[in-house]
C-alpha cells in the first residue's frame, strides 16, 4: 500500500515540499462517521502501530489508517510509552520516580496547567496539583433493589443490615491551584496520574479491514485522475 503515496501530488509547507496526504484523510472521513465501521482494541504493551498495521490490514503502511482514525497526531506522545521505556519517560519528566510518587503537583516546564472548557491552558506562577472525585457510596436494599440510600443517610442502627454496599467511581478528575474539599476529592501522585493517562491510550479503535478494498480503489481513481 504504501507505494501507492509514492504517486500522490507533492505539496509545499513552509518551503518544504511534502506529498499531499489529505486526500487520503478525507477518504477516511467518509467512513468515520459511522460507528459500526469501527471496533474497539487494546493495545498490549509494546504493540506499535506498524505491528498492527501489519497483523491486521497485512501492510505495515497502513499505520496512517490507525493513527488517522484515532486522532493521533504525534505518534511520540499521543501513542502508549511500553511498560518498559514509561520509568524512563518519568525519570526524563520529574528527575525520579520516588520524586514523580511523592508530590501531585504538575510539573510542567514551571509552568502549570488548567483545565479549561476549551482545553488546557498554561499558567505561570501557580502550584497545579491532580485530585480525583472519590467513589459515591450508596446503600441498595437487597428486598427492594429500587430502594437505596446514600452513605450520609445510611445507618445500620436506623435502617437494619439487609443493604448492599456499592461504590460507583464517576472517574471524574481535576487540576486545581486550591485544595478542594477533601470529603469529596482525594488527592492523585504524579506517577499514578501519568500511568493512568498512558494505560487510557491503549483503548483504540480499529476501522474494519473490509472497507480496505473500497480505500485502495478510491486511492487509484484520485491517483489516476
Amino acid at each position: 500500500m504504501a507505494k501507492y503515496f509514492d504517486n500522490f501530488p507533492d505539496t509545499v509547507y513552509n518551503g518544504t515540499t511534502l506529498k499531499n496526504i489529505t486526500m487520503r484523510a478525507k477518504i477516511i472521513d467518509s467512513y468515520k462517521s459511522n460507528a459500526s465501521n469501527f471496533y474497539p482494541y487494546t493495545l498490549s504493551d509494546g504493540e506499535t502501530a506498524d505491528n498492527l498495521a501489519y497483523d491486521y490490514y497485512g501492510d505495515p503502511g497502513y499505520n496512517w489508517i490507525i493513527y488517522y482514525c484515532n486522532d493521533i497526531i504525534d505518534p511520540y506522545y499521543d501513542w502508549p510509552v511500553s511498560n518498559k521505556d514509561f520509568d524512563a519517560y518519568i525519570k526524563d519528566k520529574y528527575g525520579s520516580v520516588s520524586a514523580c510518587q511523592s508530590n501531585n503537583l504538575l510539573l510542567e516546564s514551571n509552568s502549570y496547567l488548567l483545565q479549561e472548557d476549551n482545553g488546557l491552558t498554561k499558567l505561570e506562577g501557580y502550584s497545579l496539583a491532580f485530585y480525583r472525585k472519590k467513589p459515591s457510596i450508596y446503600y441498595i436494599s437487597r428486598d427492594n433493589p429500587n430502594l437505596f440510600l446514600t452513605e450520609a443517610v445510611y445507618s445500620p442502627t436506623v435502617h437494619g443490615y439487609s443493604w448492599d454496599k456499592v461504590s460507583i467511581d464517576d472517574d471524574i478528575r481535576i487540576y486545581s491551584t486550591t485544595s478542594p474539599n477533601p470529603a469529596e476529592w482525594m488527592s492523585i501522585d504524579c506517577y499514578t496520574y501519568e500511568l493512568e493517562e498512558n494505560e487510557k491510550k491503549r483503548y483504540i479503535k480499529l476501522l474494519d479491514k473490509s472497507l480496505i478494498p473500497s480505500i485502495e480503489r478510491q486511492l487509484r481513481e484520485i491517483m489516476n485522475a
